[in-house]
């Protein structure tokens, strides 16, 4: 694995070296926000979906652009998870707060093959920290349960 990180490092630290200097190169900030549908499960056996049915995301990120066709960002996002109608009836009716949140940090980079053009495919990686919260409280007692995790994938465009 480290062999497999030193390379990568290598490989971008000469492409930057002699990347072509280019007008669309400079920083990046971005912010986004949109609807997440829930999936997975959460403490072994309960579905995420019976807790919290979509989400709403917001996310910043910052970074530097090199060249037309590299891009590398850092960025934290925040999602607060609209409750499933049955554990909201739970809730009610237990006189109970709930409340399912994820926070994520990390970073991306993406690769664009034909910038500028029509029809642009890319290829992008990333990695982030995250934590998603599960909180109950009510006038009998009261749990939160936090999740914690590495998430591995492609950034979204």
């Amino acid at each position: 694995m480290r062999g497999r990180i030193s390379t990568l490092a290598a490989t971008a630290a000469l492409y930057l070296a002699l990347a072509p200097s280019s007008a669309n190169a400079g920083p990046l900030v971005g912010f986004r926000t949109g609807v997440g549908f829930t999936g997975g499960k959460i403490e072994g056996s309960i579905r995420m979906a019976d807790r919290a049915s979509w989400t709403t995301p917001v996310q910043l990120e910052a970074g530097w652009r090199f060249g037309d066709s590299l891009s590398l960002t850092a960025f934290g996002t925040f999602s607060a998870g609209h409750l499933d109608s049955d554990y909201s009836d739970f809730c009610d009716t237990n006189q109970a707060s709930c409340i399912i949140d994820q926070t994520r940090f990390g970073a991306q980079g993406q690769w664009s093959f034909m910038p500028g053009e029509r029809f642009d495919p890319w290829f992008g990686l990333g990695v982030a920290r995250e934590v998603l919260t599960v909180d109950y409280s009510s006038p009998a007692s009261g749990t939160t349960t936090s999740l914690r995790g590495w998430d591995f994938g492609a950034p979204p465009r």
